[in-house]
């Protein structure tokens, strides 16, 4: 590609003839952090995506139904703690050991629903920023290891030129 600009030094314009490259302002190699199957590519190569899109899903129905178990818990543990609280404050039928132990069993429960829903997030590949899809290197079905290649993503809205210049001189 030859790029033409006319640069300014001081009173006189002088022409600059310039042979190089555009580059993408983003470009990037994406993979999962986990290990998985892929079950769903959600978008086709060249089609344009934003940022935040979901780009590969890899198969989570165990992360969902951990998911799920972990919320079962975290019901049961919040209630249990509302009840032993409710009964610690009305009648002294509970010591203050038990309420906090029961305090402490919702507050891990709570943590091991927030490690489950994180677990479940990280089977989704989701665009780092808006651009257009270059190669979706995997199909569905077909197994990934973690940080395996599985979309290389570039972002040709801005980008950068690229060149070694020189100065051409007028004659004449």
């Amino acid at each position: 590609m030859l790029f033409l600009a006319i640069v300014r030094s001081g009173a006189a314009a002088e022409p600059l003839a310039a042979a190089g490259i555009t580059e993408p302002f983003g470009d990037v190699i994406l993979g999962a952090s986990v290990a998985g199957i892929v079950s769903s590519r959600k978008v086709e190569e060249g089609e344009s995506i934003r940022e935040g899109d979901v780009i590969v899903e890899l198969d989570n129905r165990l992360e969902a139904l951990e998911l799920d178990r972990r919320k079962l818990v975290l019901n049961a543990k919040e209630k249990e703690y509302k009840d032993t609280q409710t009964l610690f404050k009305s009648s002294k039928g509970v010591s203050q050991a038990e309420l906090e132990k029961a305090e402490l069993e919702f507050k891990v429960a709570e943590v091991d629903h927030q490690m489950a829903a994180e677990q479940l997030r990280r089977r989704l590949l989701i665009a780092p920023f808006s651009g257009t899809v270059a190669e979706l290197y995997l199909d569905p079905g077909e197994a990934t290891q973690a940080y395996q290649p599985l979309v290389h993503l570039v972002d040709t809205r801005r980008g950068f030129f690229v060149s070694t210049s020189k100065r051409v001189r007028r004659s004449g």
